[in-house]
């Protein structure tokens, strides 16, 4: 099992599971890669509010909100290594 932090690599950065063989021998394996991210979307809100009592008052209210989501995609890989 590993984990990449891929926040820390560069563009065009991997990750990769090598196996060597110990002996003659067969190796049934299993992998599953699993890859977790973030997306933000944005919200907003627009709010005017004027009056007019002798003078003008009130104004406009503008809010921009992010929201983070985590999504995922995985893979799975199997076989068996023969020597």
């Amino acid at each position: 099992m590993f984990n990449v932090h891929d926040t820390e690599l560069d563009f065009g950065s991997y990750a990769a599971v090598y196996v060597t063989k110990k002996k003659n021998s067969t190796l049934d394996f299993g992998a599953r890669y699993v890859h977790t991210f973030d997306t933000r979307t944005w919200g907003t809100a627009f709010e005017a509010n004027f009056a007019y009592e002798m003078r003008p008052s009130g104004g406009i209210t503008f809010r921009l909100t992010p929201t983070k989501t985590e999504k995922s995609w995985q893979i799975w890989a199997d076989g068996t290594l023969k020597w």
